[in-house]
């Protein structure tokens, strides 16, 4: 035992070996003395003899360390301290080179950490694989199945078909419900009995789920984390509070996990306890072992057997969708990848660059290892190994940098953002994360060694000893040919940040900068909320909205008041729209939809470019009529008005008689470029929205108008009242283009100074090398300005090949970034024309140091000191 712990001791204490080993040599040689001298030796002879016995202790001590430690272990523990060694005596240059390495490994290990919580974190429930949403198939108008939620009261039915499914629960979509505190916000609530948590496998992070009592008394409810956090700071002691719905009081009984919304809806803010025959969608678990496409074919099957029992009931089955990113969020989360992977491979370049400065300051170094035996493979591990020590200095602190960073993201990140991209959990710093880090040390390490140990390797012991081991005019061609391809490499990845930044920059600008369309000074909206139960007739709301409209135009302090939503936002929808003389070319486009009163346009501040705005006419028995804004005019009939024309809407037979134009309005979809569709309020149902005309502010005449609603029916509620700046500030469409044009700028800014300072950092140990060279120029007879015009050409030649690559390369990337555009093309010619101009701009700065240096250069001191 004791010698097995003496063995892992030396196995991990490399430096205490030779002595324990020549303690143990020196104790074999006194007791071979003793044994001697105890047989009759004189004192002399037997130190001899024992000697002679034991034989070349060299030679032992070495075969003893190969036999206990391995030799390219050893080998590598002698390059790791003569490495350490090296850069302590480099103290600038270690900060540098590791800080360099550190915000490329720690940017792209922060990176990872959101793309892994946003699309491949697990999700967090029993057998979340097998999990299906299972939808109605019900038979539209003209002919066509639409999916829509399934009745609650059907779950059994799904439960008893046990050859497809492994057991269903049921649940109800999220509604608004307002609060009787008085209070603008109302919650997104929705419902749950008691069996779905289990169904799942989650469990409340603080409180218990409903049971079969909340259940009959309907007076509990649960929170979602979002809604905890937001209305309640996340306080623990909030089980057993009340909260105040509008049509009753239920007690706080527990808070689910964030991942919990995934199934119930995103927007859900609370839970109420539902039996089952009030739930609106079912969800259902697979048996094992059944693919999708074969349980909907057993599902057919066994629907068709059981059709007189289920009454001809039709069930479709689609996978959950835990992650629902937009398509344009995946392409600027891979492009925000792909950007912090250049930045990355900017600092490896950089670093290499410095690494292969270092070697040839090293070549007498190099030159006499190799006269003394080093091979070519040994000089390249001690280099691969110096590269590797750099970059496990940056990872270290890339650890610190990447820690900060993930727990920042998501509270600089916009909160709707946030809510569509970490559906399932938070970035946290786990051991994915963490192995991806360790990746990118190791990748760091060989990209930033390989080509000094290539160069290492390949030096001539001759070569290096020859003039002390400097040359005559500084670096060899080969060498300034590596370094200028390393300095392009950076300015090329460099210019693609650059000019993705600025793309989405200049896009940013034409949103912030999109004109209204609508006159937004004290204009104020209402909105209300009326309890299905109490209001089942559209017709029952039409008569509250109509007394509210009468009372409402002669509150003091309110100018107009009309049927319709704020401008800022309508209903939408993604329909196809034509014209009906061409039927066979719809177009695809994403609308807002308003249903409005006859005044709207009057109250709300919007001039007609063509046309007339609705009037006493366009009635429920009239045709069709809509008001459509310009661009969808412009695209449906270019070169002639709209006004008259017939607009085919969806495949269906609902055809409208444009009797308007409007200017585009800046609404909440601005970033999707929607257009506008206004619909005649009684044509439709009356929308719980109403938009005044105020002469003063909305803030004092809030309380007047919650007052006047209660008096006309108590039943319904004022949701909240506000502003259309409030409405497009709440949801904010610049958020999420601002947020990546500032960590796209972000990177590209990291990138830049990168490649600058190491531009700047190469260009005056150039001139530092050529220092002999230029003071024979001078010697000569070189004027200034052929001096200057040396240092330029060197460092600006690099630029012009890497400007000339990376303008390449962004001409065709930039076709990715095209999505997250808006009005701004990827090849906008005047941000491109101004990324280059910057970043020659920065660059000639950069060098503006070394240029004044070698200029001033005096040749006989120059000469003197070679």
């Amino acid at each position: 035992m004791r010698a097995l712990l003496r063995r892992l001791r030396a196995r991990i204490k490399y430096r205490h070996f030779d002595r324990d080993l020549a303690q143990e040599i020196e104790q074999h040689r006194a007791l071979a003395e003793a044994e001697l001298t105890a047989a009759g030796r004189s004192a002399r002879e037997a130190r001899w003899q024992a000697a002679r016995q034991l034989g070349n202790t060299t030679l032992a001590r070495e075969e003893s360390r190969a036999t206990w430690i391995p030799r390219l272990l050893q080998q590598l523990s002698q390059d790791v301290r003569y490495a350490v060694r090296g850069l302590r005596r480099a103290p600038g240059f270690a900060i540098v080179a590791s800080l360099t390495l550190a915000l490329g490994i720690g940017a792209n290990t922060a990176i990872f950490s959101v793309v892994d919580a946003a699309m491949f974190r697990p999700v967090p429930y029993r057998d979340a694989d097998r999990l299906v949403a299972v939808w109605r198939l019900a038979q539209t108008r003209d002919g066509a199945t639409l999916p829509t939620g399934l009745d609650g009261s059907r779950v059994d039915v799904v439960r008893g078909l046990r050859d497809v499914f492994d057991g269903a629960e049921a649940y109800r979509t999220a509604t608004p419900i307002a609060l009787t505190t008085g209070t603008d916000q109302s919650p997104e609530v929705g419902g749950f009995g008691p069996g779905l948590p289990t169904f799942l496998g989650v469990s409340p992070q603080i409180g218990r789920v409903f049971d079969a009592e909340d259940v009959a008394s309907g007076h509990a409810i649960i929170l979602s984390d979002g809604y905890w956090r937001s209305a309640f700071n996340r306080n623990p002691n909030v089980l057993g509070s009340t909260l105040a719905l509008a049509d009753r009081s239920c007690v706080i009984v527990g808070v689910m996990p964030p991942t919990f919304r995934t199934v119930v809806g995103a927007d859900a803010d609370a839970w109420l306890p539902t039996d089952e025959r009030g739930a609106d969608n079912v969800i259902a678990r697979l048996r094992p072992g059944l693919a999708l496409a074969q349980a909907q074919r057993d599902l057919d099957a066994a629907l068709l057997q059981r059709a007189a029992e289920t009454r001809s009931l039709r069930l479709q089955i689609d996978a959950v969708t835990w992650n629902r990113l937009a398509s344009s969020t995946r392409v600027m989360l891979l492009s925000v990848t792909a950007a912090v992977g250049f930045v990355l491979l900017i600092a490896c370049a950089n670093v290499a660059n410095l690494l292969l400065a270092r070697t040839l300051a090293r070549q007498r170094e190099i030159a006499i290892r190799g006269a003394l035996g080093a091979s070519r493979g040994q000089l390249m591990r001690q280099f691969v190994v110096e590269g590797m020590v750099l970059a496990v200095m940056g990872g270290a602190e890339a650890a610190i940098v990447a820690s900060w960073t993930i727990r920042a993201i998501p509270w600089v990140m916009p909160a709707k953002l946030a809510q569509s991209m970490l559906t399932v959990t938070l970035p946290t710093p786990d051991l994915r994360v963490f192995s991806v880090g360790c990746l990118a040390v190791l990748l760091s390490g060989a990209l930033c060694a390989v080509a000094p140990a290539l160069r290492a390797s390949s030096v001539i012991a001759t070569d290096g000893l020859l003039n002390g081991g400097q040359r005559v005019a500084g670096q060899s061609r080969e060498q300034r040919r590596l370094r200028r391809a390393f300095q392009s490499l950076q300015i090329a990845l460099t210019l693609l940040l650059l000019v993705g930044a600025g793309l989405l920059g200049s896009s940013l600008r034409r949103i912030v900068n999109t004109p209204a369309g609508f006159a937004e000074g004290r204009l104020a909206y209402v909105e209300l909320a009326f309890p299905s139960q109490s209001f089942p007739q559209p017709a029952q709301k039409a008569r509250v909205v109509d007394e509210l409209l009468a009372r409402l135009s002669r509150l003091p302090g309110v100018q107009g008041v009309a049927i319709g939503m704020p401008p800022t936002g309508g209903g939408t929808s993604t329909i196809p729209l034509s014209a009906e003389e061409r039927p066979a070319q719809p177009i695809l486009v994403k609308t807002s939809n308003f249903s409005v009163g006859a005044n709207y346009f009057d109250v709300a501040g919007i001039a007609l470019t063509e046309g007339r705005p609705f009037s006493a006419v366009d009635g429920p028995t009239d045709l069709h009529s809509i008001i459509v804004s310009d661009n969808l005019a412009r695209q449906l009939w270019p070169g002639r008005s709209a006004v008259g024309a017939r607009l085919q809407r969806g495949t269906h037979a609902d055809v409208y008689t444009v009797v308007g134009v409007v200017p585009h309005l800046r609404t909440i979809e601005l970033t999707s470029d929607d257009v506008q569709l206004f619909f005649r309020a009684s044509q439709g149902y009356p929308q719980g929205y109403l938009v005044l005309r105020l002469t003063a502010d909305a803030a004092p005449i809030a309380a007047s108008v919650r007052s006047l609603v209660r008096d006309v029916d108590p039943r319904v509620t004022v949701r909240r009242i506000g502003t259309p700046d409030g409405l497009y500030a709440e949801f904010d469409p610049a958020a999420s283009p601002r947020f990546y044009a500032m960590l796209l700028s972000a990177l590209a800014g990291l990138g830049l100074v990168t490649a600058t300072i190491g531009l700047y950092g190469l260009s005056s140990y150039a001139v530092s090398q050529r220092t002999r060279e230029i003071g024979v120029r001078v010697a000569l007879g070189a004027d200034r300005a052929s001096i200057r015009r040396l240092v330029v050409v060197d460092a600006f030649g690099p630029l012009a090949a890497g400007i000339a690559a990376g303008l390449i390369a962004a001409l065709w990337l930039s076709k990715f970034l095209a999505s997250q555009l808006f009005h701004t093309t990827p090849r906008d010619p005047i941000t491109i024309a101004a990324t280059i101009a910057f970043l020659i701009t920065a660059c000639a700065i950069a060098i503006v140091v070394p240029v004044r240096r070698a200029v001033r250069i005096d040749a006989a001191e120059a000469l003197r000191a070679e």
